[in-house]
């Protein structure tokens, strides 16, 4: 079952608090960041705010920023890669394309020319068949007129690791 997003404000906030609350002190917009980076999805929010309130408390550390919250991003594409590949091997090349353009256009205008152009990819149709394919897959999720990757980390390492 799919949590709903919760208003980012409030989720940011919250992490801040929790970070506070069990000793470590979250410097300004690290609530905010966590969001950001997790995509607002509250799966992802909640193992990114823990794997960095975990590696901070590991280091022995009493703050945690956006330095702390990189270094933990990091380790986790990292502990994800071989997996992560794996998936995008099975991919087609129209489906790998396609879910790279979502990544890069924030899941918006996948069928106008300037972003079939930018990103070399095929026709409407064959998007859409790449699109269907990915959201069948549970790679992708439509939500009203835009296209996210359900998995922040995975939408990430897509974007850091693929050219």
């Amino acid at each position: 079952m799919r949590l709903e997003k919760i208003p980012p404000a409030v989720f940011a906030e919250f992490i801040e608090r929790r970070f506070a609350g069990r000793g470590i002190r979250a410097e300004p917009g690290l609530g905010a960041a966590i969001v950001d980076l997790a995509g607002n999805l509250p799966y992802d929010v909640q193992r990114l705010a823990h794997e960095t309130w975990d590696d901070v408390r590991a280091a022995g550390g009493r703050r945690a920023g956006l330095e702390q919250l990189h270094a933990t991003l990091t380790r986790l594409l990292a502990e994800q890669d071989t997996m992560f590949e794996a998936v995008w091997q099975r991919l087609t090349l129209a489906q790998r394309a396609v879910l790279r353009a979502v990544v890069l256009q924030g899941g918006r205008e996948l069928l106008s020319a300037d972003t079939r152009t930018r990103h070399r990819l095929g026709g409407p149709s064959s998007i859409q068949a790449s699109l269907a394919a990915l959201v069948k897959h549970d790679l992708l999720l439509k939500e009203g007129p835009q296209y996210v990757v359900i998995d922040s980390l995975f939408r990430e390492w897509i974007a850091r690791k693929t050219y």
